[in-house]
């Protein structure tokens, strides 16, 4: 089983970013965290790579339930999506499946919870 839903899209990085952003939403899902990795390596290690960032997707619904039944659970929260430009008007998106790390936690509730919100990654990666 593959640990990320994978696309790649054609299109400006800003615009598959707003495709990405827009197919969340449709999923109830919103953006609590967004990391430029690309500038932070640039002005941290004085190092050029292209364009990569991370994006920390939250369903307040999913991410409650899964507070309730497990508090530990925060340590993998949010869902992240990382987009990285492949150039030539192509970026890669690259979709957690939550079923994956999940496996490691032995709570039939929080892994129910995972299966649910890996169904909707899917239709976000699926949708691009």
């Amino acid at each position: 089983m593959m640990y990320t839903f994978n696309k790649v899209v054609k299109g400006s990085f800003d615009d598959v970013k707003g495709k990405v952003i827009e197919a969340l939403k449709a999923e109830k899902f919103g953006i609590i965290t967004e990391i430029k990795l690309s500038g932070t390596v640039k002005n941290k290690l004085d190092i050029d790579m292209p364009r990569y960032e991370i994006l920390g997707a939250c369903s307040p619904m999913h991410a409650y339930n899964s507070v309730m039944a497990d508090e530990d659970i925060g340590a993998f929260l949010p869902c992240n999506i990382s987009l990285s430009d492949k150039g030539n008007g192509e970026v890669k998106v690259s979709v957690v499946n939550p079923n994956i790390y999940m496996q490691a936690v032995e709570n039939k509730e929080v892994q129910n919870i995972a299966a649910e919100v890996a169904v909707a990654m899917k239709r976000v990666s699926d949708s691009l």
